[in-house]
């Protein structure tokens, strides 16, 4: 499961009810294959192993602007539908802010929480020298 950017992995019981609460989507069966779960299973390990806990995530509701840029998420950003509203908005896996697709295109490795494959940062953290270390 994942949880503020990384993955983690319990044992759950087959029959457990609680099971039957975990929201289906369409990527889900397509990532079914080996690769997948070695990959997966390798990132649970390395952020086990990781030095620094990954940071709080601004919740989607809480803030109506990017943190970075200050613009703000409204309903013309790329579509009318409030599904497409919340998918504009991210959180830096480095630093946890809640900011826009524009300032969240930067990838990079974050070793002390345990992300040796490039994940979505913010722009200050991309150019932040504090980010690498």
């Amino acid at each position: 499961y994942g949880c503020r950017g990384v993955y983690h992995a319990c044992e759950v019981a087959r029959g457990s009810k609680i099971l039957t609460q975990i929201r289906m989507y369409g990527n889900m069966m397509s990532d079914h294959h080996a690769q997948a779960y070695f990959d997966g299973i390798c990132e649970v390990l390395d952020v086990r192993r990781a030095e620094s806990k990954p940071p709080p995530w601004v919740g989607f509701t809480e803030s109506n602007v990017c943190q970075c840029c200050s613009a703000e998420f409204s309903w013309h950003s790329t579509s009318r539908t409030g599904a497409q509203k919340c998918r504009d908005k991210h959180n830096c896996r480095c630093c946890g802010m809640l900011v826009c697709d524009p300032c969240s295109l930067q990838r990079r490795t974050l070793p002390k929480l345990g992300l040796n494959t490039p994940v979505r940062v913010c722009d200050q953290c991309f150019f932040s020298a504090a980010a690498v270390m």
